[in-house]
């Protein structure tokens, strides 16, 4: 959840100093399990 966490604090721009130095919109994050479990998350600043 640590890389949920940080996409959502870079389109917030709560980063501190982790932010990225340019407007971020979008991210997108994954992660693998040992039980050959994949997760994604795209997560947006606009539902568009």
């Amino acid at each position: 959840m640590i890389r949920v966490a940080e996409a959502a604090l870079q389109i917030r721009g709560d980063a501190g100093p982790h932010q990225v130095s340019r407007e971020v919109k979008r991210t997108f994050t994954t992660a693998w399990g040992g039980s050959s479990w994949t997760v994604a998350h795209l997560l947006s600043k606009s539902p568009d």
